[in-house]
């Protein structure tokens, strides 16, 4: 039976033992940043700066459970997950891969930033724990991409870049995400190559997440033929 997967850093949610029950967040709007408003004395109502709207972080739950065979079983698990959120590289994000049987997966770099609250109980001579993951995402505008199996290199051909454009670029393949922050294009037009490392399993698609200091619709080029876009925007 096909099912929903959700990988932390290319571990497989099932094979601790968890299941995810309940999501938020994933594909909701982010709360917009306060607007730039004049309220003139001489006029009805305000004029508001709808020229660039701005959002807030991302916020995403995940109520879970976790099946265990008893509170040994319970501790190493618990154990494992928590080192999942000790990231010491990828300046401390984490990728949250989400895959469907028929559709698009969804992908974000994350971090954890709520505790997390185990409440344990037996049922009928098993042992489970229910709690919620509360992650956030810093840069939820973006672009995301997946590349095709056996893909090494993927190379963006920007054009029409605007002076002091920055780019971010989150590359992701199973366990391994790495973060190139601060990307300076040249004005005009430039190329960026997106590399991923040979002794990655390179039969499993990787993931590409790309976000700008100016916004992604401030970045013009065609679509590379070895990827396929995913989401553009929030």
């Amino acid at each position: 039976m096909n099912s929903i997967t959700y990988k932390f850093n290319g571990i497989n949610c099932k094979d601790l033992g968890i299941v995810v029950s309940q999501s938020f967040g994933l594909t909701d709007m982010p709360k917009p940043k306060e607007l730039l408003t004049a309220n003139w004395s001489d006029e009805h109502g305000i004029e508001v700066d709808l020229a660039n709207r701005v959002f807030e972080a991302r916020i995403i739950k995940l109520n879970c459970y976790m099946k265990c065979n008893n509170e040994e079983d319970f501790i190493s698990k618990s154990q494992q997950l928590n080192k999942l959120f000790l990231s010491s590289y990828s300046k401390g994000l984490v990728s949250l891969v989400i895959e469907f049987p028929y559709s698009k997966p969804l992908v974000y770099a994350v971090y954890l930033s709520g505790e997390i609250n185990h409440t344990k109980k037996w049922r009928n001579g098993t042992f489970f724990s229910t709690f919620t993951l509360e992650f956030t995402e810093p840069e939820p505008m973006k672009l995301t991409y997946a590349t095709l199996q056996e893909t090494r290199e993927v190379k963006f051909n920007f054009n029409s870049i605007k002076k002091n454009t920055f780019i971010t670029l989150y590359t992701i393949k199973e366990e391994i995400m790495s973060v190139r922050k601060e990307i300076l294009l040249r004005e005009g037009s430039d190329q960026l190559t997106v590399y991923f490392n040979a002794s990655n399993n390179l039969k499993n698609r990787g993931y590409i997440i790309l976000t700008c200091n100016k916004g992604v619709d401030e970045l013009y080029f065609s679509n590379p033929d070895n990827c396929i876009l995913l989401t553009r925007g929030i």
